[in-house]
């Protein structure tokens, strides 16, 4: 993805690669599993005409450095956390898919103070078949990690540690099959202003993802019509405008009568 700002950023065992775009409030953007920040392609020119956009790559995904530590959500809003306070940003609004909306659920219960908005894209609390369809979860049992490796030495192109994408591999395959492991009563903690947004034909069942939105305490509930879990590639314009809104005005909690 070209243009943009470049950083390095040290957190505990990593080095974390961004990018930053534009000025104004900080909106900070955080992409799925095994992919890397070039995911947002379609959505930051637009976001960067209004905010300051920081998009990262999750330790181990794309440019960031990876040590063969085990892979935990904790860890990765952790190295969230570092990044924020390396760039002197105190709170931002955030965008997370898939894997990156559990980083921000991660950051949301234990550092609140750090949020302004979120938008989960497709995020579960838990990686069973009430909540990720089970074609999904048995495919990632069967992943073929050679394979894998392969495909990731080309999706990372410029990963500072090839030789432990192997590694990397089985770490994040145990952390998809075995987290997140919330609950309904981790929800209702929650009270930063937040957008679920789901698809209808994603792989998060649309049912868990009203769940979430019902127990949270300030939400919002969106199902992207016609589009398979990559919404933000399938059908950007009405993501993104959907995107513009939520963060455009004060949150209002809407009362059903």
């Amino acid at each position: 993805m070209s243009g943009g700002k470049e950083f390095n950023i040290p957190s505990d065992d990593v080095n974390i690669y961004g990018k930053e775009w534009g000025k104004g409030e900080p909106i900070i953007l955080l992409h799925g599993a095994m992919v890397g920040m070039s995911d947002w392609e379609n959505q930051i020119p637009i976001l960067a005409t209004k905010y300051r956009v920081i998009a990262i790559d999750s330790r181990g995904h794309g440019k960031s450095s990876f040590t063969d530590k085990p892979m935990t959500y904790a860890l990765m809003s952790e190295d969230v956390i570092n990044v924020m306070t390396a760039l002197k940003i105190d709170s931002a609004n955030f965008i997370g898919f898939g894997d990156g909306g559990n980083i921000l659920l991660e950051l949301a219960i234990h550092h609140p103070d750090r949020l302004k908005k979120m938008i989960l894209i497709g995020a579960n609390l838990t990686p069973t078949p009430d909540a990720v369809y089970p074609y999904f979860l048995q495919k990632v049992k069967d992943w073929d990690l050679e394979k894998m490796t392969l495909l990731l030495k080309v999706r990372f192109e410029g990963n500072p540690n090839p030789e432990l994408l192997n590694a990397f591999a089985v770490r994040m395959q145990y952390m998809l099959l075995n987290e997140p492991t919330w609950d309904i009563s981790d929800m209702k903690q929650i009270s930063t202003p937040t957008l679920v947004m789901a698809s209808d034909y994603g792989l998060v069942t649309v049912r868990h993802s009203f769940e979430i939105f019902e127990n949270l305490q300030r939400a919002n509930l969106c199902v992207i019509p016609g589009a398979r879990h990559y919404s933000i590639k399938e059908k950007p314009a009405i993501v993104n405008s959907i995107i513009l809104d939520f963060l455009g005005q004060p949150f209002e909690k809407i009362m059903r009568y």
